[in-house]
């Protein structure tokens, strides 16, 4: 009975070491104009949430993922962040990033987005 725990306790620590979290590093490798599937290839996760928003009467889409950073306490990493992309209509991404840089954007559509972010809770 204990090698059987063992071995249970084994495995289900190898399978949560395989998972794979979204981090700031991915980042680097995502390009303006990629489509959402292409983002979501790179990163390994799908959205946590999507919400298609109209600003100035055109519609875009705002996936939202979980971005893991890489800050331990006590050995352990808890810090996880809202981490949002913007998709035109036709599938192309747009912008990336925290909410706060969408709202500091110089460029008017994505600091406006960045306030239907924050006051649409997505």
């Amino acid at each position: 009975m204990k090698k059987m725990l063992s071995l249970l306790f084994s495995v289900a620590v190898l399978l949560s070491s395989c998972t794979h979290h979204f981090i700031l590093e991915d980042i680097s490798t995502i390009q303006k104009g990629m489509s959402s599937e292409e983002v979501n290839e790179l990163v390994l996760r799908t959205p946590r949430n999507s919400a298609t928003v109209v600003y100035k009467n055109t519609e875009y889409l705002i996936e939202r993922h979980r971005i893991t950073l890489m800050i331990f306490s006590n050995g352990v990493n808890n810090n996880y962040e809202k981490f949002y992309f913007l998709y035109s209509k036709d599938n192309k991404l747009l912008f990336w990033g925290f909410a706060k840089d969408f709202s500091s954007s110089d460029d008017q559509l994505f600091s406006g987005i960045g306030d239907l972010i924050k006051t649409q809770d997505l």
